[in-house]
C-alpha cells in the first residue's frame, strides 16, 4: 500500500481515511502500537496546520486515491464568506470540476 511521498510526515492522515477501500475495518483489543507523548504536536503547528498542509497536500491526495480507485466520493473545501479566496491552495492535476473545487473551494 504505497503512501505518497508528500504524506510522509502525517500518513495517518491519508492511512485513517483510505484503509476502508481494501475491505471490512476491525478493532482489536491488543495496543499494536505507541502514543508518542512530546511537548510539540505536529498538527498544532502551522507548517501542518488545516490551510498549509490539509488543503493543499492531504485532500488532493486523498481525493486523487478515491478517483483511482473508483469511489465515488471527493472532499472539497468551501471558504467562509470572510476567508479570502487566495489563501485556499490546492493541486489542479486536471482542468475543469477539480480546478474548480480545489482553487475555488466551491462547486
Amino acid at each position: 500500500f504505497p503512501i505518497p511521498k508528500e504524506l510522509i510526515t502525517c500518513p495517518d492522515a491519508y492511512l485513517t481515511r483510505t484503509s476502508v477501500a481494501f475491505g471490512p475495518l476491525y478493532s482489536h483489543p491488543a495496543v499494536l502500537a505507541t502514543w508518542r507523548d512530546h511537548e510539540e504536536n505536529a498538527g498544532k503547528e502551522n507548517t501542518y496546520g488545516y490551510h498549509e498542509y490539509w488543503l493543499p497536500v492531504i485532500m488532493p491526495a486523498l481525493n486523487r486515491f478515491y478517483r483511482e480507485h473508483g469511489f465515488n466520493v471527493e472532499f472539497y473545501y468551501e471558504a467562509p464568506v470572510e476567508e479570502p479566496v487566495e489563501s485556499i491552495v490546492g493541486e489542479t492535476e486536471s482542468p475543469g470540476i477539480f480546478t474548480r473545487l480545489f482553487s475555488l473551494g466551491r462547486k
